[in-house]
C-alpha cells in the first residue's frame, strides 16, 4: 500500500529540473514515499543546490515549492547511519539490509545490488519496482486487515484510528492489539509511536445507556454514561492485550447539530491513511473488506475534522489513555 524509496541527494540536485514532471508525480498521492535518509537529506540537498550557479532564484522557488507541496509532507525521517561508510550509496546499502526500502535510486549501481535503481533506467524504462496498488482486498480477520497496512504502520510516528462504531468487543479489540503489536515489534522504526482512537462507541453501550435507536446526538447526560462505561470497560480489557508500556488515547466524540454525519472507517497516520470500507471490525474469514489509500487532500481534511481543526467537526466529550501491561 505504501513503498518506501531513498534517493541519492546528489542525483536529485542533478536530475530534478530536467525531470520537474516526473518528480512532481513520483510521490503524489502514489503510494511511494520519499524516505529522508539520512536524516539531513534535505539539507545536503540544498547545500548542492544552492551550490550550483546554473540554478536561478526562480529555479530555487520552484523546487522549494516541489519539496513542499508534493515530495516531503509525507515523507519519512530516518537516522543517520553507517557514517564510517564513504559514499551515500553504501550508506543506503547497510541500511537498506536494517531496515528495507523498496528501492535504492542512484546515479550508478556498482555492486549490482538487486535493489539499486539507476534512475535513468527508470526514467526511460517501466521499472517494477516502481509499481505500486492503491486498493486492497483482504478478509476481515484482524491478522490480515492490519499485516495489509505494517509498512505504514511500521514507519508512522502518529496513528489515529477513527471508526464511529469502535468498542470494547473481540472484532475491535483484536484489531486494535494488532496494531499495536505492529508498533511496538522490532520491525517498527517508531516503538513508541502515538496511538489514538476516535470514536462515537455506537452500539451495545448506546442501548445500555438507554439511547434510541435513530438518535442522531445524544443529550448531556446520555454521552456522560457513554463515556463513563466505554472507559471502565477499556481499562478492564485494553492493558492485557496492549504490549508492555504502550498508550493508546481514547477520544469519545460526537456529531454537533447541523454538523456533518460520522461515518469514516479510517487508519490515518503522519504518512498515509487507508479507508477501510465498511468498518475496523474483523468480522471472520469469509467476510472481505476494501483498504483504500487516502490522497493527501483526504487526510488532510481528515486531520482537520477530528484533531487539527478549528473549530473541529465533532464534540470530543472525554479522552483517556490506557497503557498495556501485556508480557
Amino acid at each position: 500500500m505504501i513503498s518506501e524509496y531513498a534517493i541519492d541527494p546528489e542525483v536529485f540536485a542533478a536530475y530534478w529540473k530536467d525531470h520537474f514532471a516526473f518528480f512532481s508525480g513520483a510521490f503524489d498521492d502514489s503510494g511511494r514515499i520519499l524516505s529522508q535518509y539520512p536524516k539531513r537529506w534535505k539539507r545536503e540537498l540544498w547545500k548542492m543546490v544552492e551550490a550550483d550557479a546554473d540554478f536561478s532564484d526562480n529555479d530555487l522557488k520552484r523546487l522549494d515549492s516541489l519539496l513542499a507541496d508534493k515530495i516531503l509532507a509525507r515523507s519519512i525521517r530516518r537516522k543517520n547511519s553507517y557514517t564510517e561508510k564513504e559514499s551515500w550509496l553504501e550508506r543506503a546499502e547497510a541500511e537498506h539490509n536494517d531496515f528495507s526500502f523498496r528501492a535504492i535510486l542512484s546515479a550508478s549501481n556498482p555492486r549490482k545490488h538487486d535493489d539499486v535503481v539507476e534512475l535513468d533506467q527508470l526514467l526511460t524504462t517501466r521499472v517494477p519496482c516502481w509499481e505500486c496498488s492503491r486498493n486492497f482486498r483482504v478478509e476481515r480477520v484482524a491478522r490480515d486487515m492490519i499485516g495489509a497496512i505494517n509498512p505504514i504502520l511500521h514507519r508512522s510516528k502518529k496513528i489515529y484510528l477513527i471508526d464511529p462504531y469502535l468498542s470494547t468487543e473481540k472484532r475491535y479489540t483484536r484489531v486494535v492489539s494488532e496494531i499495536c503489536q505492529a508498533v511496538s515489534s522490532p520491525m517498527s522504526l517508531y516503538p513508541q509511536a502515538e496511538i489514538n482512537v476516535f470514536t462515537s462507541v455506537k452500539g451495545s453501550i448506546w442501548r445500555d445507556c438507554k439511547i434510541s435507536s435513530g438518535k442522531r446526538i445524544p443529550d448531556s447526560e446520555e454521552k456522560q454514561c457513554v463515556c463513563q462505561t466505554f472507559k471502565k470497560e477499556c481499562v478492564d480489557i485494553f492493558p492485557a492485550i496492549i504490549p508492555a508500556g504502550v498508550k493508546i488515547t481514547f477520544n469519545v466524540c460526537f456529531e454537533k447539530g447541523g454538523g456533518i454525519d460520522f461515518h469514516d472507517r479510517t487508519i490515518l497516520t503522519d504518512i498515509a491513511g487507508v479507508d477501510f470500507g465498511n468498518g475496523l471490525d474483523a468480522k471472520g474469514s469469509g467476510k472481505v473488506v476494501r483498504l483504500k489509500y487516502l490522497d493527501y487532500y483526504e487526510c488532510s481534511k481528515l486531520e482537520e475534522d477530528f484533531f487539527s481543526g478549528q473549530p473541529l467537526a465533532y464534540d470530543v466529550e472525554c479522552s483517556f489513555g490506557i497503557v498495556g501491561t501485556k508480557g
